[in-house]
């Protein structure tokens, strides 16, 4: 299988490419005040309105930097019709790699804070893990997100 590899602090990790629909340059968004935290806001993705994470954020507390390696990695979330998009922000947006199911080991924890951490596979670079892209959005984020825009809601 390939896959992506992008840094979260000083660790690497990975999500599956064939997921990723494109890696866009990092582009302005329209923040959300209010937002929980991880939520950076919204993008225009051809013409499109999609919800944009900020994986740093999400997952050790502090926004993405803007440097020349942080990308905007659009993924389908949800396999549905049509299908829900999402705007992934990650630094270190470096490459691909190729590596087996097999060859990623689960670490032997788990965390509720963080169910989407999967299991992990070495690199000549140094370990990554992966992240399964079905658990990243908690369900109070996710409601908010894609949300049927016909319905009235609070908040977003």
């Amino acid at each position: 299988m390939l896959f992506l590899i992008f840094s979260l602090g000083n660790d690497r990790y990975v999500v599956d490419a064939t997921r990723t629909v494109e890696i866009l340059p990092l582009v302005n968004w329209k923040s959300l005040p209010g937002a929980p935290r991880g939520v950076a806001g919204i993008i225009d993705y051809r013409g499109n309105p999609t919800p944009l994470l900020d994986l740093s954020e999400l997952s050790v507390g502090k926004p993405c930097r803007k440097v020349m390696s942080t990308r905007i990695i659009i993924i389908n979330y949800q396999d549905s019709d049509p299908p829900r998009l999402l705007g992934l922000l990650a630094e270190g947006v470096t490459g691909t790699i190729r590596r087996n199911e097999e060859d990623f080991l689960t670490p032997g924890l788990r965390s509720d804070e963080a169910p989407y951490l999967g299991p992990i596979a070495s690199s000549p670079e140094g370990s990554l893990q992966r992240i399964d892209i079905r658990h990243l959005v908690p369900g109070h984020i996710h409601d908010l997100l894609f949300a049927n825009s016909s319905e009235p809601r609070n908040g977003f």
